[in-house]
């Protein structure tokens, strides 16, 4: 039987320590798939509010796409002179526009042949231009238009030329087919489009003209920014990132913001920045971006090809149909000659606006994105740890309702053998009872009895057999009652003093016959408890059953009552019974209490028992508002405690269907 349990015991461990390392296994399992889900929701996010930052590029550019299309010539008609069919496409453009107020005004820059070169303005009306003065924030960008215009004029331009001279550099610029070969430009700091075309003057001269669409930083950021904001960055209605459009020319200052002061404050940790014209990333280093303009002093932008390809010579005759086959249209991708398209008509396909560099410190237009919540990782982190924090708390659970199952299914194979403990100890309890009474009476029975002495001897030990068999079968009906909470109990207003008389007289014969001293002590005036007389005289009963049977040599058990205060329920009466006797072992202690439970050292003295007795005690206790308490040491003896609550002040009578909680008994 040893070795059954052993094994049992052994498959036990076993399955408690594979589980665990399951639980184990599966949490490193979650850690680490919670932080690969981690990285690549921080991708996706970093991913997703740059793809949206370059929608917002994408619809800006729409916005500023129409207008380019409107004033770019052809190469059908590439001179700037009809200025009333810039005026009309001009109204054709507003008169369809959704945001017609981006543009301010637009103006004509082109040289007349007097002294200065004229700035002409579209007039109110819209109905044709007229002369202007340069508005002031146009000084930097007038000072190179004029030195480019200049320059452009003093050259001779050779038509188709086979040889080409070089430069005084040694390099050749590029060539320019016709004025819409040029890419539209823009100035940040105005802000302004900007686009270059060719005039032919007669004799092989060419000039350089300027049509420039000053903008309406207003509508730009009280309209369309907030727009394209909401459309590409919300979710739910609502941005889930402060955004920001700023111009990181210096002083650098904040276009559009989402937020307010979100922006100005350079070393920002960002989630996402992108260049609004011009090559979407900037480089690292303080050069210009390739592509962007940076003004050379040849006369032309530095952008497109490379400037010892082609010869500035080699520009085309403007009125020449036929571009390079080299030629690019700004807009389109791949080579080869462009579409015929009317005079002044549309570029087809997305624009593509080139920047213009004053300065190798210019940076121009950048948009900026941050997480409310600091930044991407910030966001990301924060859930990471609440999917771990919920991924481990279910584990936990997982874990704990293993060990909850583990430990029930023990203690219910505990209580199982118990059980069986326990019948067998009923058995040989009844047993030694039942034969003492069929010993007896087969005596009677077979005429052994010749005299009055002899047979009242025999009646004697019946009655005293039968009585504890009685109480046996007593005390297991009651632990029935009392595990099912369906015992009835009397509840009356209670002596002391009575109580313990009583349950001394129900023992007095086992006093007596096993020879043991008894002290008695029980303070005057002790205020009433509240409690059933019966129950109560029971309990204390086996207490005193208890310390005579482990009473050991001692030969000696006391009974005490006294008032004490309680530091949380107060005034109590403390019913204590007590003895000199073997003791109780401390790991014993806290299963005494346990319905069938018997110390291995009391099994092996062979000391008879049910293991129903404490527990009896322990559940009156608590049924009278009460408890139980044990205090022993390994022989020297053991003290057992009746804890009651006291009456607050002596009554003879209460109505017990007001007292709160308590049923009168049937």
């Amino acid at each position: 039987m040893s070795r059954f349990r052993d094994s049992e015991n052994v498959r036990w461990y076993a399955l408690g320590v594979g589980l665990a390392l399951t639980l184990l296994l599966l949490a490193v399992l979650q850690y680490r798939s919670n932080r690969q889900l981690r990285d690549a929701l921080q991708n996706q996010m970093r991913t997703t509010v740059q793809t949206s930052l370059m929608r917002v590029r994408h619809g800006l550019e729409q916005d500023l796409s129409p207008i380019c299309s409107a004033l770019a010539p052809s190469s059908r008609n590439s001179q700037v002179t009809n200025l009333q069919q810039y005026a009309a496409e001009f109204r054709e453009w507003r008169g369809t526009a959704v945001h017609a107020a981006l543009v301010n005004n637009v103006f004509i820059f082109r040289e007349t042949g007097g002294p200065q070169p004229l700035l002409f303005r579209l007039r109110a009306d819209q109905n044709g231009f007229e002369p202007a003065d340069w508005p002031a924030d146009f000084t930097v960008l007038r000072g190179y238009l004029g030195r480019l215009s200049a320059t452009t004029t003093q050259a001779p331009v050779h038509l188709n030329t086979a040889s080409t001279p070089q430069s005084q550099e040694g390099r050749r610029p590029r060539p320019r087919s016709d004025s819409a070969s040029f890419p539209w430009y823009i100035e940040e700091n105005i802000p302004a489009l900007v686009h270059p075309t060719l005039d032919s003057e007669g004799a092989g001269r060419t000039s350089l003209s300027f049509v420039i669409v000053q903008l309406n930083l207003r509508e730009l950021t009280e309209q369309i920014l907030p727009e394209l904001a909401q459309r590409d960055l919300a979710s739910n209605g609502s941005l889930s990132y402060q955004v920001a459009l700023v111009n990181r020319n210096r002083p650098r200052t904040v276009i559009y913001s989402s937020d307010i002061g979100f922006g100005s404050r350079e070393g920002l940790t960002l989630d996402a920045q992108l260049n609004v014209f011009g090559p979407p990333m900037a480089p690292a280093d303080d050069r210009p971006p390739p592509g962007e303009a940076d003004f050379s002093t040849d006369g032309f932008p530095s952008s497109g090809p490379p400037e010892d390809e082609f010869s500035k010579d080699e520009i085309s005759n403007p009125d020449d149909e036929s571009p390079p086959d080299n030629f690019v249209r700004p807009g389109t991708r791949g080579s080869g000659s462009p579409p015929k398209s009317s005079p002044l008509r549309r570029e087809t396909g997305p624009l593509r606006l080139q920047t213009i560099r004053y300065t190798r410190e210019d940076r121009g237009w950048t948009l900026i994105a941050q997480h409310r919540k600091g930044s991407v990782e910030a966001a990301v982190t924060g859930l990471y740890y609440r999917n771990l924090a919920i991924s481990f708390g279910v584990l936990l659970v997982l874990a704990g309702t293993i060990a909850t199952i583990v430990t029930s299914t023990r203690r219910a194979r505990q209580l199982a053998d118990l059980r069986m403990e326990f019948v067998t100890s009923v058995t040989h309890e009844l047993r030694t009872p039942l034969t003492g009474i069929v010993s007896a009476a087969q005596n009677v029975a077979d005429g052994l009895i010749d005299n009055k002495e002899r047979a009242m001897r025999y009646g004697a030990a019946i009655l005293g057999q039968a009585q504890q068999l009685s109480e046996l079968i007593e005390q297991i009906l009651l632990f029935a009652a009392t595990e099912k909470g369906g015992h009835p109990y009397h509840f009356q207003w209670l002596e002391v003093a009575e109580v313990v008389e009583a349950s001394l007289q129900g023992t007095a014969s086992l006093i007596r016959s096993s020879g043991v001293r008894l002290e008695q002590m029980i303070e005057p005036d002790l205020p009433q408890i509240w409690g059933d007389f019966r129950a109560l005289t029971q309990g204390l009963q086996n207490l005193i059953v208890n310390s005579i049977k482990y009473g050991g040599q001692g030969r000696w058990f006391g009974i005490h009552a006294s008032l004490a205060i309680a530091p949380t329920s107060g005034r109590e009466i403390v019913i204590t019974v007590e003895d000199k006797g073997v003791g109780i072992n401390p790991e014993d202690l806290k299963k005494i209490f346990e319905p069938f439970y018997r110390s291995p050292a009391v099994t092996g003295a062979q000391i008879h028992g049910s293991g129903l007795g404490l527990s009896i005690v322990k559940s009156i206790c608590e049924a009278m508002g009460g408890r139980l308490t044990v205090e022993s040491e390994v022989g020297k003896g053991s003290s057992f405690s009746v804890h009651l609550p006291a009456a607050k002040k002596p009554e003879t009578e209460v109505d017990i269907s007001q007292r709160p909680g308590v049923e009168a008994g049937n």
